[in-house]
């Protein structure tokens, strides 16, 4: 974990850190089936917005199921989950993005090297 992950963990509480990346972790692939299809042509930022868009739904409920298993109702502690949530899901949305444009672009490469 890098420092301001740490830094964060502290200030928030290693329950809060720990169920926002569990929340981030289990919908990764539902946050990606709804991005997929733009992902080769999105920036940084552009991506990073896109999916905040596209993946605020699938937070808002999962951090209410998960605090509806944990009997927690808290508003303060709810939107500091949804917060934490949001920035793991953006981090791993944007590194899947970033990998399969990576992917695309070798692939691209290889066929016009064979081309050639």
């Amino acid at each position: 974990m890098h420092w301001l992950g740490i830094l964060r963990s502290w200030l928030t509480g290693p329950d809060l850190a720990a169920a926002a990346e569990q929340i981030a972790i289990r919908n990764r692939t539902a946050v990606w089936q709804r991005i997929q299809h733009r992902a080769g042509e999105l920036g940084l930022a552009e991506a990073r917005g896109y999916v905040r868009v596209k993946a605020s739904q699938l937070v808002r409920a999962a951090v209410d199921r998960e605090l509806d298993v944990h009997g927690s109702t808290h508003e303060a502690q709810r939107s500091q989950l949804e917060q934490l949530a949001m920035e793991a899901v953006l981090r791993l949305a944007v590194m899947d993005t970033m990998n399969a444009q990576r992917t695309e672009g070798a692939k691209r490469y290889l066929q016009t090297r064979r081309a050639a």
